[in-house]
């Protein structure tokens, strides 16, 4: 909310680069979320994989839990 304030407040300045600096920063942390969750969808795949290749021992998946 605080980000949407400013970009409020910015639009009475129009003040650009400060609009431009917000709009890539939240850029950065979006690409961070992404990164975070293709990496917890391989990880995921990967086990679902594995659980389907074997049938001895315990389920990868559930064993990842444990």
């Amino acid at each position: 909310l605080a980000e949407i304030a400013e970009l409020i407040a910015l639009d009475a300045t129009d003040d650009r680069p400060r609009a431009r600096e917000l709009a890539r920063a939240r850029i950065a942390a979006l690409d961070a979320k992404i990164a975070a969750l293709k990496d917890a969808r391989a990880s995921l795949a990967r086990l679902a994989r594995e659980c389907g290749e074997e049938r001895d021992g315990p389920c990868p998946i559930i064993a990842s839990f444990g």
